[in-house]
C-alpha cells in the first residue's frame, strides 16, 4: 500500500522546489561577476608625498575628449640652467636676480668654446707674430692666452653683471625667429642701443652703452696697445659699436642657417674680435 502525502508536506516540498529554482541562476551569476572583477588589473597603490617636496601647478591637459571628465596635467617647472644661457629664443625678459646674472658672465666666460676659441686664436697670434708683444713659443702663448681671458672676465662683470644688476636690464639678446626678415635685420640694428627691463619693459641699453667704455677703459691697464690715450679708447669704443650689429646679426641669422649643425655662436664672437682688433687694435667686442 503506497504512502499519501499530506497537503502540508506537499506544499513544503512545493515550495523548496521552487526556492532552489530560482536560486540556482543567482549563483551563476555571483560566479560570473567574481569571474569578471579577477579579470580586472589591481588598482595603483598610492605613492607617499615627501613633505619636502614642492607643490605641483596643474593646468587643464590638451586634446581633452569633451565626453570624458577632463584632467589635470602636471606642470613641469622651469629648468633653472635655462635661465643661464647667452641668447634667448623668446621676445619674453628673463627676470634675473644679480646673484643669477653674476652665474651668467661666469657662464659665459668657462664656456667650453670660448676657452677652446681662446686658445686657438692665441696660438695663431703667436705662430703668425713671434715679434708681438706677447714674445714667441709657449711663454708667449700662456701670455695671450691670459690677456684674452682676463678681457673675456672683465667685460663679462661689468657688462652682463655689474651694469645690467644696476640698471635692472636683461643682459640676453632676444631673437625674433617668427619676425620678418625686415623686422628682424631692425632688431639687429636696433639691439645695439635698446634692450629690455627685467620686466619687459624697452630700455637703453646700459650694458653695451656703458660696459664697453668701462671695460675698454679699464684693459687699458694691462694689455699691450699701441695706443691708451683717451681719444684711442674713444675710437676703439665707437668702432665696437659699429660692429656690433654683425655679431648680433650671427646671433639672429645662424641658428636658421645651421638648425642641424652644433655651431656655437660665442666661437663665431671670437672671429668678429680679431676682425675687429686688427680694425681697432682695441678691446674685445662684448
Amino acid at each position: 500500500m503506497r504512502a499519501r502525502l499530506t497537503p502540508n508536506l506537499s506544499c513544503r516540498i512545493a515550495i523548496a522546489a521552487l526556492a532552489l529554482a530560482a536560486a540556482v541562476p543567482c549563483v551563476h551569476a555571483q560566479q560570473a561577476e567574481l569571474s569578471a572583477l579577477a579579470a580586472l588589473p589591481e588598482a595603483p597603490q598610492p605613492q607617499p608625498i615627501s613633505a619636502d617636496a614642492p607643490p605641483q601647478r596643474t593646468v587643464p591637459c590638451p586634446d581633452q575628449d569633451p565626453n570624458l571628465v577632463p584632467e589635470d596635467c602636471t606642470v613641469l617647472p622651469r629648468h633653472k640652467p635655462e635661465e643661464l644661457k647667452r641668447f634667448s629664443d623668446s621676445p619674453e625678459a628673463l627676470q634675473l636676480t644679480p646673484a643669477r646674472k653674476f652665474h651668467l658672465a661666469v657662464n659665459n666666460v668657462k664656456d667650453p668654446f670660448n676657452l677652446a676659441s681662446i686658445a686657438f686664436f692665441s696660438a695663431i697670434d703667436v705662430a703668425t707674430d713671434a715679434n708681438g708683444p706677447y714674445g714667441p713659443g709657449l711663454k708667449g702663448f700662456a701670455k695671450d692666452a691670459g690677456t684674452t681671458f682676463t678681457e673675456d672676465m672683465n667685460g663679462q662683470f661689468w657688462s652682463t653683471f655689474a651694469v645690467a644688476s644696476i640698471a635692472g636690464e636683461d643682459p640676453h639678446y632676444h631673437r625674433m625667429p617668427q619676425a620678418t626678415i625686415p623686422r628682424r635685420i631692425a632688431h639687429v640694428f636696433a639691439a645695439v642701443v635698446v634692450a629690455q627691463s627685467d620686466t619687459g619693459r624697452t630700455m637703453p641699453n646700459f650694458d653695451n652703452l656703458a660696459g664697453s667704455p668701462i671695460t675698454a677703459a679699464i684693459n687699458n691697464l694691462y694689455v699691450p696697445y699701441s695706443r691708451t690715450n683717451v681719444a684711442s679708447t674713444v675710437d676703439r669704443v665707437l668702432v665696437g659699436y659699429a660692429f656690433d650689429p654683425i655679431g648680433n646679426a650671427i646671433t639672429e641669422f645662424l641658428p636658421d642657417v645651421a638648425k642641424r649643425v652644433n655651431i656655437r655662436i660665442v666661437f663665431i664672437q671670437q672671429i668678429m674680435n680679431k676682425v675687429y682688433q686688427s680694425q681697432s687694435g682695441g678691446a674685445t667686442l662684448q
